[in-house]
């Protein structure tokens, strides 16, 4: 009898043990996720940068908040305002002052040629925050790559990153002080004017002309070329001379396309 008592008192006590335990876990699985009520879209969240929140020099919070009414004319006037709005993206937002310091304002900025472009390389795809950015290379959404460097604060490019983290409803916003700008040369252009100026690449060069590739890599692309330099080929005996004489001098390019052994499509 004592033992039947025992056994029932034992039972009723894991039971009510694994109804806490259950109960915990649904408290745990339905509690819902802080978010804050006050986010706005990107654009819309352009109109209240304030450095003041973000954990910047005291320097830098007494000076004048930034403006981005030339950037926000820019967005309207190519047509990219709801897209930047509605998509999650991050935005490398330049201040009115980036764009003074290039003669732009909002009367002239829509006759920028290529301006659509050139906003475009201002933006990545997805939230990604400034701990998220390696020294590297970023795709735009221009379908050219932004340099990243963290060595000393966050470079993109040619701008300093001066306030960072400014998170919207919709994605992320950095301000930058400076415009940048896409790349103009495609990858012979690159190659030849490097051949030019520092002597380098002369090889490459030649063994890319020998292939018949200097037409489809001035193409569209976009192609990754791993470049291997002049003393690269002289361990193997080979030089602008004498590169043509080789049998499939492709295989020397260290390109991408899939029609090569050496080659794929796309940036790497």
């Amino acid at each position: 009898m004592k033992t039947r008592i025992t056994t029932k008192i034992t039972t009723l006590f894991l039971m009510a043990f694994a109804v806490v335990i259950l109960a915990s876990c649904e408290k745990d699985q339905a509690e819902p996720i802080q978010q804050d009520n006050n986010l706005q879209d990107i654009p819309t969240t352009l109109k209240s940068v304030d450095p003041a929140k973000y954990g910047v020099s005291e320097a830098k919070k007494k000076a004048k908040k930034p403006s981005f009414d030339v950037l926000k004319v820019a967005l309207a006037q190519t047509g990219l305002m709801s897209y930047v709005a509605q998509n999650e993206l991050t935005l490398f937002a330049p201040t009115d002052d980036a764009f003074a310091a290039l003669g732009l304002n909002k009367q002239n900025i829509a006759a920028v040629p290529g301006i659509e472009e050139i906003l475009l390389y201002h933006v990545l795809e997805g939230r990604v925050y400034s701990g998220d950015l390696m020294n590297g290379f970023s795709p735009t959404l221009n379908g050219a790559a932004v340099e990243i460097n963290t060595d000393n604060g966050v470079m993109v490019d040619d701008a300093n990153v001066e306030f960072a983290d400014i998170t919207a409803l919709n994605g992320v916003v950095h301000v930058i002080d400076a415009v940048i700008f896409p790349p103009t040369q495609n990858i012979v252009e690159i190659a030849i004017q490097a051949a030019n100026e520092t002597g380098e690449f002369e090889t490459l060069v030649a063994a890319v002309v020998a292939a018949g590739l200097d037409g489809v890599l001035s193409g569209e692309g976009p192609f990754t070329v791993f470049a291997p330099t002049d003393a690269a080929f002289a361990e193997l005996g080979l030089n602008p001379g004498n590169i043509a004489s080789v049998p499939n001098p492709v295989s020397y390019t260290h390109l991408t396309l899939p029609t090569t052994p050496y080659l794929c499509r796309g940036r790497g």
